[in-house]
């Protein structure tokens, strides 16, 4: 893997059931189509019908290497299909010359029918599985405290501060202020949503209510925020990327102001 790609963004979960319930729409598509051609006599229809069956295939499959898929497994999904398609598609003489003939030709063609139709449900069931074991992890790994040291010019070191309220995902960030306050911002993991956050830490440990810079509602927060002072103004900015809808790489840098209380 080059560092380009290592460097690509994860797509959020949402966006791959999405894909992974296009690939298995556009299958099922494929196998009505194609049983329309083949009872109706309309054999016109049958390469499209195969055609978008295949589709629908490789998107379930893309999707699920992107949930997580590993190679060996791939491979083995992608055998199973090859074989499903084999019994589907080839004469009866083809199957008996082979000696992989199973019982009738109606039977073989069943066969073939519930391989292939296996491994778009096991594509799609593993898709999710993968998606929602990545956000409880992500979840479980919130679970730690986000935290400010409180200093003194650095002559010594009060008591650590806990600065979230639930459990963060850290992106930790402090502006000092002539009082010897600071106002600290973080990323909150709270009701499923990762949140902008800041709040005022007095020198004696005192905090200021939390606020909620970005994130209550509508598109993520990512990267790392950052706030920076100027006079008794306060400057925070941040990259939101598209919660639902959005293509791979979208994002939008947003800023904000606040004026510090005399």
């Amino acid at each position: 893997m080059s560092l380009a790609e290592a460097a690509k963004p994860a797509l959020p979960s949402t966006t791959l059931r999405s894909y992974a319930m296009i690939g298995i729409v556009l299958y099922a598509f494929g196998l009505v189509l194609n049983e329309i051609g083949n009872g109706l006599t309309q054999l016109w229809l049958v390469p499209y019908a195969d055609t978008i069956g295949a589709l629908g295939f490789v998107i379930a499959l893309y999707t699920a290497t992107l949930a997580g898929l590993g190679t060996r497994l791939t491979v083995l999904i992608g055998l199973i299909y090859g074989i499903g398609i084999f019994f589907v598609s080839e004469p009866d003489t083809t199957y008996a010359a082979s000696g992989l003939k199973i019982s009738s030709y109606n039977m073989t063609h069943n066969v073939g029918l519930g391989l292939i139709g296996f491994t778009i449900i096991f594509l799609i069931a593993l898709t999710f599985y993968l998606t929602r074991a990545k956000s409880a992890h992500r979840a479980q790994a919130c679970s730690g405290r986000a935290r400010v040291e409180a200093a003194d010019a650095g002559r010594t070191w009060g008591d650590p501060i806990r600065l979230d309220e639930a459990g963060s995902l850290g992106r930790v960030d402090v502006e000092m202020l002539d009082d010897g306050s600071a106002v600290a911002t973080w990323v909150e993991f709270a009701d499923g949503r990762a949140q902008f956050r800041a709040r005022r830490v007095e020198r004696s440990g005192a905090k200021s209510p939390a606020i909620v810079i970005a994130g209550a509602s509508g598109d993520r927060v990512s990267g790392i925020p950052r706030v920076a002072r100027q006079g008794n103004q306060l400057v925070f900015a941040w990259v939101e990327t598209p919660e639902k809808g959005g293509l791979p790489g979208d994002k939008t840098l947003k800023s904000a102001t606040a004026t510090l209380a005399h």
